[in-house]
């Protein structure tokens, strides 16, 4: 089944300035008077949280959407560079449609634009189940994951703890202590 992902689209700078303002919650974003657009630490958590999210989205519907459930063990690319080894298990419920997944993607150099210019290097968990349609509720972590690149201007180079609990709603968690 694939996923949907309406929702983590490649975005433009309008609908970033929208998505601060709308789903970061407690997020601060400001537009300074040269026009440029910045968020605060939670803002640009959010941000990181999405640019992974979509990561790890593109990996399953590219390298395991339709293919049979069970376990899983294969390599894929990521869509702007970089590598995944992906491991686990999938399910699907036949009567209701929902997929389940207890993977693990092992990145390296995985690079992608969506909530932020980011590169993500280290293994990310996935548990959780969707529907392909509009349920979802799952968790991304890993116990150290580097990141480096951008969020609306703001330089990324960690490496920490990242816990990502995404559902159809909302998304939050914390990313180096930080919660969003």
């Amino acid at each position: 089944m694939r996923r949907n992902v309406k929702k983590l689209s490649r975005p433009r700078s309008l609908a970033v300035s929208l998505f601060c303002v709308l789903a970061c919650g407690g997020c601060i974003q400001s537009e300074e008077s040269s026009g440029t657009v910045t968020c605060d630490q939670a803002c640009v958590d959010q941000n990181v949280s999405y640019t992974l999210i979509n990561v790890i989205v593109d990996l399953y519907n590219q390298n395991l959407a339709g293919r049979p459930v069970g376990v899983q063990d294969l390599s894929g690319l990521c869509a702007l560079g970089g590598t995944a080894h992906i491991t686990g298990t999938t399910g699907v419920d036949t009567g209701n449609g929902i997929t389940t997944v207890n993977l693990s993607y092992a990145l390296s150099g995985c690079h992608a634009q969506a909530g932020g210019d980011l590169v993500f290097e280290g293994t990310v968990s996935e548990v959780g189940s969707f529907d392909g349609q509009d349920y979802v509720s799952e968790n991304l972590s890993s116990g150290s994951l580097a990141m480096s690149g951008t969020v609306q201007g703001t330089a990324i180079d960690e490496t920490c703890e990242v816990h990502v609990n995404r559902n159809a709603n909302a998304v939050s968690g914390n990313i180096c202590g930080r919660t969003f």
